[in-house]
């Protein structure tokens, strides 16, 4: 979804979000909304524009919270590199609460990844993108690393959060809680019904990108 000329809809203290043209381009994920925007900044006395995505949370974080966020970016990145856009977490007030935004890099989306319904699509298009596949092959073995030894699933629960952008790189866009803690599933009385299928989910999804993988050689 995308809305032109539109602004970002909360108020957040180090951000003049009221004049800054912002499109909401999706609203789907279960942490946050995401906006696009090209921002004019000015360095040195030059103007410069970044075409950049803001992330705004819909809950709450504190400061302890903000800095596991970052901790899990790093996480992603020093494992993943590019796979990862560049991402910087902003800790601040929104809507007069403490919480944190996310400034990540603008990833044009060119293809779905972790939708079975285009394996027809994505079997031969992986066999033409060789360094494609040679990076999903790198996530599909991070993320069952992650998986066997940490207890952390990596968070495929979105349809868009593994896509292929304009120029054919693999891209992993989720910036928020991105890994689910299955040792969490039974922390408290009970079992959590929702994270049980967020995790559940993730890892078929996981799967799915393995036999990509597999069934592309």
């Amino acid at each position: 979804m995308s809305r032109e000329n539109d602004h970002i809809d909360r108020r957040i203290a180090c951000l003049q979000a009221e004049r800054i043209p912002a499109a909401l381009i999706s609203t789907m994920g279960y942490h946050c909304e995401v906006w696009r925007s090209n921002l004019r900044l000015y360095r040195d006395g030059v103007p410069r524009t970044y075409d950049l995505v803001i992330k705004v949370p819909r809950e709450t974080y504190s400061v302890q919270e903000a800095s596991l966020l970052r901790r899990d970016y790093r996480r992603l990145r020093e494992r993943l590199g590019s796979i990862i856009p560049r991402t910087q977490f902003v800790v601040t007030e929104i809507d007069g609460q403490s919480s944190v935004f996310a400034i990540s890099e603008a990833v044009s989306r060119w293809f779905d990844i972790a939708n079975p319904a285009h394996e027809e699509e994505a079997v031969p298009l992986f066999r033409k993108l060789r360094l494609a596949r040679a990076d999903l092959m790198r996530f599909v073995e991070a993320a069952d690393a992650w998986d066997t030894h940490e207890n952390r699933v990596i968070d495929l629960y979105g349809l868009e959060n593994m896509v292929l952008d304009r120029a054919h790189r693999l891209r992993y866009l989720d910036s928020f809680r991105v890994f689910f803690y299955a040792d969490m599933l039974h922390a408290i009385d009970g079992e959590d019904e929702t994270l049980r299928q967020r995790i559940e989910l993730s890892r078929l999804r996981r799967d799915y990108l393995r036999f990509l993988v597999e069934a592309s050689r």
